[in-house]
């Protein structure tokens, strides 16, 4: 295998073919998630359990389509807490502009399950930018 700028070139049964090179993006995704997560972990005004939630939603994000769904009850069972207090803290992250919930339209019912998505700090001054925003016709600046 012989690796060349962002083209992974391979050679198979005398045949030429090349592939994206995947790992730089989820390199990438990663060193981003990694830095909202230091952030997260850093805001002394946040309840513990409020970033605890934020911090394991944040590490079941999908790196191809940036968001995550479990439902409140789940998390709930693998974080210790209540459901209600769950909703409470995905309510404060999302009130403080760290995470974006697209709510399902079952709302109530339990099959429900919402997706979340990380909203990126950048730059000197604070702007939010999320990378799933383009299928929502959202801006978030």
């Amino acid at each position: 295998m012989i690796c060349c700028l962002s083209t992974i070139y391979f050679v198979k049964r005398g045949m030429n073919f090349t592939q994206p090179a995947q790992p730089s993006e989820s390199q990438a995704f990663n060193e981003r998630r990694g830095m909202w997560i230091d952030y997260v972990s850093e805001r002394t005004e946040m309840h513990p359990t409020v970033r605890l939630i934020g911090i394991w939603l944040a590490r079941r994000i999908n790196w191809r389509t940036d968001d995550t769904w479990y439902q409140v009850s789940t998390i709930a069972i693998r974080v210790g807490q209540s459901p209600r207090t769950v909703i409470r803290a995905i309510q404060e992250l999302e009130k403080a502009g760290l995470l974006l919930v697209r709510r399902d339209g079952r709302r109530g019912t339990r099959t429900a399950v919402n997706r979340y998505a990380l909203l990126f700090p950048i730059g000197p001054k604070v702007t939010w930018v999320s990378p799933c925003q383009s299928d929502m016709g959202v801006t978030l600046i």
